[in-house]
């Protein structure tokens, strides 16, 4: 069992595109893909108390896409101090002007919970994540989480300095906006604090002397909006020592260069982002230029009007290999209908009978031919000269037997492939040339797109693998050919177009051929060139005549019928003929149909 070439560039592809999905997949689950709400306001309230402990209320309003949904929390571990998760609540949405939050309990050992909704806590070095889980259907909802954060707040010299996350979501989407307020005590004013924002977004803040607001729009997936708020030690109570060797003013200095770089980062990513559909599209017209530049090239020329002429005097692999319809099964059939026009062999519904096993004299022969006889006559015929091809797929698929079938098979093959290559149709140096530059391409497109998923932190950049993927098929079964070679493929294309019109194929051979003589000719050239339906469209198109005449050579010469006296064409003899060629037509449909399950599941 053989791969051709088509499947191994279809497998190419099928691969190329699982990588991109298998990368989607590690991205996220299928339960985060499908069961994933979207979160479009998050209002965060941070009451700051004179003891330096703080409570954090965040409420999510969120659009739930199905009955069953989640939401992932995950606060990072303080620098100073301790987080601690209170209470988490779900409400409708615009049911009543005061929310009545339900409380959700806390699973643990993995049990599964029969309420409702419920959440998961976990709670490592650092990070503490929640997942919460309901069962309370599609729509808006509000979730309140509430926090209490212990010793957030230190002191560092005379200053009191609170290094505080003000967002817990982890999401694979940003929030559409986000407010926060810090509130400080009445004894505690804010008048004369320092506040660095560590975020690439945009912050809106505004400060009075116990508020200060944030506000933004533009935050991206993952951002904590880490907050450093400094001021005079003295308006609390008591603080612990700060764990840190830098001053204040060091870690603001550090805490704006951060910011900085945080900003110039996601200008990076959204610049790459924004070029990348851009490069990927400029790749594909690049490929696409490439194909018509090499591939099909001289297509658009006329054909002369002896097109005939070329198709009809070389073998049908020859015709077939030009138009990349050469797939082993039509290989063999063609070529052992070829050796029956030659008389060589008999065929008998679905048996090929080698009459002449004993010859010795194969000089007349092609050395592909005199293979083939040997090959498939001895050693996979089992009943003597005589050959089906349920034996040869049988012969495929036998363990014992399937390594020796394909290494004959590709024998066969090299020794057809030698004999195209004598007919000078191919340019080889072209070829090489080809091959290297758009293995070059591959190879540039491939980095290209890992570089830029990784600069853009998006899997947008796999987008770039589709012109690698392109260039990567045309090196797959790149092949050029010379000047004759084109011209021959141009009449061999034409040849296959006009199967059905054997009056004009005729015609284009010159009149060297009689319309009977190009039927026989034709028949396994349609096979070769995968038109089988409608040459014999063709067949029943004649009139009345030429149509008996040609099917009465057809059955001579491949089922070995015998000529009639004189040819004496009646409705009923029409009809006669006619079902004895559909019944021709099913027995090399069928047969190409068996001979190509042999070959599939290979690894070659």
């Amino acid at each position: 069992m053989l791969f051709n070439t088509q499947k191994n560039r279809i497998v190419l592809l099928i691969t190329l595109l699982l990588l991109a999905l298998s990368t989607f997949s590690a991205c996220s689950s299928i339960d985060d893909l499908f069961g994933r709400v979207s979160v479009d306001t998050v209002n965060t309230e941070v009451l700051v108390l004179s003891d330096g402990s703080i409570q954090l209320t965040e409420i999510f309003e969120v659009m739930a896409p199905s009955e069953t949904w989640n939401l992932n929390l995950e606060y990072p571990t303080l620098s100073n101090g301790q987080a601690a998760l209170k209470n988490i609540g779900i409400a409708a949405s615009g049911i009543n002007p005061i929310p009545v939050y339900t409380q959700l309990d806390e699973e643990v050992d993995n049990n599964v919970s029969n309420s409702p909704a419920y959440y998961v806590k976990r709670i490592s070095d650092i990070s503490t994540t929640v997942r919460m889980s309901t069962r309370f259907g599609r729509g808006e909802w509000l979730i309140k989480v509430e926090w209490l954060l212990q010793d957030a707040i230190v002191q560092n010299g005379s200053n009191a300095l609170l290094s505080l996350p003000l967002l817990s979501l982890y999401s694979l989407e940003g929030p559409d906006s986000l407010h926060a307020s810090l509130i400080f005590p009445v004894e505690i004013t804010a008048s004369g604090a320092s506040i660095v924002t560590l975020s690439s977004a945009q912050i809106d803040l505004s400060q009075d002397d116990r508020v200060i607001s944030l506000a933004t729009t533009d935050l991206e997936p993952g951002d904590n909006l880490l907050l450093l708020f400094t001021t005079d030690a003295s308006v609390f109570t008591s603080l612990p020592e700060d764990t840190s060797d830098l001053s204040v003013e060091q870690q603001l200095q550090e805490a704006s260069l951060e910011a900085q770089s945080l900003l110039s980062s996601r200008n990076r990513r959204e610049f790459v982002g924004s070029v990348i559909p851009y490069i990927s599209l400029a790749g594909l017209i690049l490929a696409l230029g490439f194909y018509i530049y090499y591939e099909l090239e001289g297509t658009l020329k006329p054909v002369e009007k002896d097109f005939s002429v070329w198709p009809t005097s070389v073998k049908p692999y020859n015709s077939s290999m030009l138009l990349n319809k050469d797939k082993p099964e039509r290989l063999l059939l063609s070529s052992l209908l070829s050796l029956v026009n030659q008389k060589e062999l008999w065929l008998d519904d679905y048996v090929f009978t080698w009459p002449q096993s004993g010859r010795v004299d194969f000089s007349s022969f092609r050395p592909s031919e005199t293979y083939l006889l040997h090959w498939l006559f001895q050693d996979v015929a089992k009943d003597g000269p005589a050959l089906s091809v349920s034996q040869i797929k049988q012969t495929s698929y036998d363990p014992v037997t399937d390594k020796n079938f394909e290494h004959s098979y590709l024998e066969f093959r090299q020794l057809v492939n030698t004999e195209h290559l004598e007919l000078g149709l191919f340019d080889q140096n072209k070829t090489k040339f080809s091959r290297r530059l758009t293995s070059i391409f591959t190879i540039f497109f491939s980095v290209l797109a890992g570089v830029l998923t990784v600069l853009s932190q998006s899997i947008s950049g796999l987008l770039i693998l589709l012109p690698a993927a392109g260039f990567l098929y045309l090196r797959s079964g790149v092949r050029h050919l010379t000047k004759e070679g084109r011209y021959r493929q141009r009449e061999c294309r034409e040849y296959r177009k006009n199967l059905d019109n054997l009056p004009l194929l005729t015609k284009a051979t010159d009149s060297q051929f009689t319309i009977t003589e190009m039927a026989i000719l034709a028949l396994p050239r349609a096979v070769s060139l995968d038109n089988v339906n409608l040459f014999f469209e063709g067949l029943y198109k004649l009139d009345d005549a030429d149509f008996a005449a040609s099917a009465y050579g057809i059955l001579h010469i491949y089922l070995r019928e015998p000529l009639p006296g004189s040819i004496r064409i009646t409705t009923r003899e029409r009809e006669r003929l006619w079902q004895r060629l559909d019944e021709l037509r099913d027995i090399l449909q069928s047969s190409e149909t068996i001979l190509a399950s042999s070959y599939q599941g290979s690894a070659l």
